[in-house]
């Protein structure tokens, strides 16, 4: 576990700016964009078995991070229907 735990930590601090300039990029919104980067790195966590290590983990978090950003736009998409 504390090998997991270390891995996380150096994932955090290697990955969350660009995660974070990332999601700004896509969503014109500082605090939401610090939502879905910290949801992301909780997603990560919860399914870090999963991570089968074939593609590099900043990948990984990318594409976390990009269905976050696809769900937050279809919740308003559905709001507004």
């Amino acid at each position: 576990m504390k090998k997991i735990n270390d891995e996380l930590s150096e994932w955090i601090k290697l990955y969350t700016r660009e995660l974070y300039q990332w999601a700004v990029y896509k969503t014109s919104n500082k605090m939401l964009a610090e939502d879905l980067v910290q949801d992301t790195f909780l997603v990560a966590i919860e399914d870090f078995n999963k991570f089968d290590r074939k593609s590099h983990p900043k990948t990984w978090l990318m594409g976390i991070l990009k269905n976050k950003i696809a769900t937050h736009y279809r919740s308003i998409a559905q709001k507004t229907m």
